[in-house]
């Protein structure tokens, strides 16, 4: 937002600021000028902002940034065709589909492919709608649920799925299908 460093009312005013050198991203997306953002662009931004100040993990913390500097950034990357981005987005899939208890890193997903962790993330995005992190996460959950379905305990699947903890477990759970994984489990046995 432009201002004058000057706010109105002193006790109602917050900024945050991002940094991001130049270096990180510099051979794959440009800033070449200001932009104005309005409406539904502003409506991203502070969307991401929001999960950079909340995430705590790493991995998932350089997935939000790099999804932001897509967004915003004007892409100096020369595309492939259709269909090897669609074969590199179902590389990834695959493979996180035959690794769901593992942790699944972009560096890995880079040894995999080949491609740097912006076009990763690009071509992923285009067929899937959703980062590869996410889509890992999603399985995990779909998959803690049908493990719960067999009976399996919590704290083993917690374990199994490499979850941090049984918080972490009942939040995705709840987020992905709108009840816990007790509520759940209850509603099986009725």
């Amino acid at each position: 937002m432009t201002h004058r460093c000057a706010p109105n009312d002193i006790n109602h005013w917050a900024y945050v600021m991002l940094f991001v050198d130049p270096s990180y991203y510099g051979d794959l997306v440009s800033f070449n000028q200001a932009k104005k953002l309005t409406g539904n662009q502003v409506q991203k931004l502070i969307g991401f902002i929001e999960q950079l100040l909340t995430e705590k993990i790493p991995d998932t913390l350089e997935n939000i940034l790099i999804e932001l500097l897509l967004e915003f950034g004007e892409k100096d990357i020369s595309e492939t065709s259709a269909t090897n981005a669609r074969d590199i987005a179902k590389t990834i899939h695959e493979y996180i589909i035959s690794h769901v208890n593992d942790v699944i890193t972009l560096d890995k997903l880079q040894q995999i492919t080949g491609l740097n962790k912006f076009t990763i993330i690009r071509k992923f995005k285009k067929l899937y709608v959703t980062t590869p992190a996410a889509y890992h996460l999603q399985y995990r959950v779909a998959e803690a649920k049908r493990l719960l379905s067999k009976g399996v305990d919590v704290f083993e699947i917690c374990e199994e799925l490499r979850f941090y903890d049984q918080a972490h477990l009942i939040h995705e759970f709840k987020k992905m299908y709108g009840i816990t994984p007790v509520t759940y489990i209850k509603q099986l046995k009725e």
